[in-house]
C-alpha cells in the first residue's frame, strides 16, 4: 500500500520564502539608511557645518520621522516633571533639536534648489510636521 505524504504547495512555500526575504530585506535597507544618514550622525566638520556634500533626498523623511519621534519623547519627558521654568520653557526651547536641523535644510534647499522628487517629498512630510506641530499646541 502506497503511503500518502503531505508536502505542503509549492506556491505556498515560495510565498513564505518570499516574504521572509522581504522582511530581512526591508529592514536592512532601513538599518542601512538610519547608518549612513547624516541627519542621524553628528556632524564633524569645522563649526559642526552641515555635510551637504553627503545628503542625499532618501536621508530627509527618515530623519523627519526620527525627529519627530524624538520630539515626542522629549515632550513626554516635560510632562513628567514638576513645572518649573528650567524644566518646563528651557527644555522646551531645547526640544526637537534634530526636527530643526532636518527642517531647516529640507526647506531651505526646496526654496534654493528644489526638484519635482523634493516637491513631492515636501507633501508627503508638510502634514506630519504639521500633525506634530499640532499635537504639542493642543496637548493638555
Amino acid at each position: 500500500m502506497h503511503q500518502q505524504t503531505n508536502f505542503p504547495n509549492t506556491g505556498q512555500v515560495f510565498f513564505t520564502c518570499f516574504k521572509i526575504l522581504y522582511f530581512y530585506l526591508r529592514g536592512r535597507i532601513k538599518f542601512k539608511v538610519k547608518m549612513n544618514n547624516p541627519f542621524l550622525q553628528s556632524y564633524t566638520a569645522p563649526l559642526e557645518a552641515i555635510p551637504f556634500d553627503k545628503i542625499q533626498l532618501e536621508h530627509f523623511k527618515p530623519a523627519f520621522e526620527a525627529g519627530i519621534k524624538e520630539g515626542k519623547k522629549e515632550i513626554e519627558n516635560i510632562k513628567q516633571n514638576t513645572p518649573s521654568f528650567l524644566n518646563t520653557i528651557e527644555a522646551l526651547e531645547r526640544a526637537g533639536q534634530l526636527l530643526n536641523k532636518v527642517s531647516s535644510v529640507f526647506f531651505n534647499l526646496n526654496s534654493a534648489n528644489t526638484s519635482d522628487q523634493m516637491q513631492q517629498l515636501a507633501q508627503e512630510v508638510s502634514p506630519m510636521l504639521t500633525a506634530y506641530s499640532s499635537e504639542i499646541s493642543l496637548d493638555e
